[in-house]
């Protein structure tokens, strides 16, 4: 554990001597962080969104690079949950806490975090298809068939779930591209039903649950526009209302379901955008980081700056 674990350290401990944020908690007592404390997490992040929309060209200490960009997401992090559908355990054995993280590719973004934060307190199932989404929704696939594997293949998860019975459950899904069998976008209320349907079934296993809710996605990968635009990199901030509607994220469908369920829900717009009453802006560069490896997945290194934030989140919204 340790040793695959090591070379990613580096990566946090340079987050947190140039921006602030704590190092991941590998060890030590985790406890529900104060209100206070929880706020101080939320307000660094900000405060480095915010001053990631002043920025006005590439910074010479960017990282990961944009020629090793594609490559910096959670597959570096552990082999065990990079694979495309399966299921890993990795945490500690002597603990009677368990954790599962459900879903596709956007919850195995969130791993290398949580097991950094969980892993010396909690035994951690990741259960994830990149195919499949944790709603009860058919939708195309990658290789543009309908996913109708993706039903069978949620109904054996929430089994599995049911027998492990997990002390918490972390439930996250990709609401990008989301298309009907006629190539039409899902809609809100189609993707809230079927979301519903499974978190309702989560909770009843008597867990304690939490949707992390979907980050924005874009149309393009931000690193395209940085190399176009390395001395104007606001050319780049985006706002992810202004896309076409198959590029939405589906905040509202997944906050509406959430609620109905009865289930925390993690709102991660705001650690990629700064959000106002007019507008939601995501710049492509914050702390000197690459926010995304591509359109829709975040960074093994920005992911792993949200450690504390998701830590936060994870503890105070999960009920």
């Amino acid at each position: 554990m340790n040793r695959r674990r090591q070379p990613h350290v580096g990566l946090v401990v340079f987050a947190t001597l140039a921006f602030g944020l704590s190092a991941p908690a590998i060890a030590g007592t985790i406890s529900t962080p104060t209100s206070s404390g929880a706020v101080r997490v939320e307000t660094t992040v900000a405060k480095a969104v915010a001053q990631g929309l002043k920025v006005k060209q590439i910074p010479l200490t960017l990282s990961p690079s944009l020629a090793h960009v594609a490559a910096n997401t959670y597959r570096q992090y552990s082999s065990r949950c990079s694979s495309t559908s399966g299921r890993c355990v990795i945490g500690s054995s002597k603990t009677k806490k368990s954790m599962v993280v459900f879903g596709d590719s956007h919850a195995q973004q969130w791993l290398p975090p949580i097991i950094d934060r969980f892993a010396a307190h909690y035994r951690i199932t990741a259960l994830f298809n990149t195919q499949c989404s944790p709603a009860a929704v058919d939708v195309l696939t990658t290789s543009e068939q309908i996913g109708s594997t993706c039903g069978a293949w949620r109904d054996a998860t929430l089994k599995n779930i049911a027998s492990l019975k997990p002390t918490i459950i972390l439930v996250a899904e990709s609401t990008y591209r989301r298309q009907n069998a006629d190539g039409s976008p899902v809609s809100t209320s189609t993707w809230s039903t079927g979301l519903l349907s499974t978190l309702t079934q989560l909770k009843s296993s008597g867990a304690k649950v939490a949707l992390i809710g979907d980050n924005p996605t874009f149309q393009n990968s931000p690193t395209t526009c940085l190399k176009q635009h390395a001395t104007n990199i606001q050319v780049c901030t985006k706002n992810p209302a202004k896309q076409p509607a198959e590029y939405q994220y589906m905040v509202e469908a997944e906050t509406n379901a959430a609620s109905s369920a009865g289930v925390g829900y993690i709102d991660t717009t705001k650690w990629f955008c700064k959000v106002s009453r007019t507008s939601t802006l995501c710049p492509a560069v914050i702390a000197n980081m690459l926010p995304y490896s591509d359109a829709s997945h975040v960074s093994l290194t920005y992911s792993h700056y949200l450690a504390a934030a998701l830590h936060s989140a994870v503890l105070n919204h999960a009920k």
